[in-house]
């Protein structure tokens, strides 16, 4: 859990996921992939599953302000992440 709270990508990350990594940063910082970024993730995915993990990111953002706006409280069973 402390890799995905620490700041930037940890060096238990394989290439692949630290692609995903990346690729999220950029979503949840901007709201967008940039020429650099599209064109390392081309690489690895074909177009289909770059919509996909663009639908995906915009889903969870979405359930994200849901929970958020509506003061939602925490599952009983989930962890809680590290406070900021």
């Amino acid at each position: 859990m402390a890799a995905t709270a620490a700041p930037g990508i940890a060096d238990c990350w394989s290439p692949h996921e630290a692609l995903l990594i990346s690729f999220c940063d950029a979503v949840n910082a901007r709201a967008d992939i940039d020429d650099d970024l599209w064109a390392r993730l081309a690489e690895v995915f074909d177009e289909a599953a770059r919509i996909e993990l663009m639908m995906l990111a915009g889903f969870y953002r979405t359930v994200s302000l849901l929970v958020n706006g509506l003061r939602l409280e925490p599952e009983p069973f989930a962890a809680p992440f590290p406070k900021p």
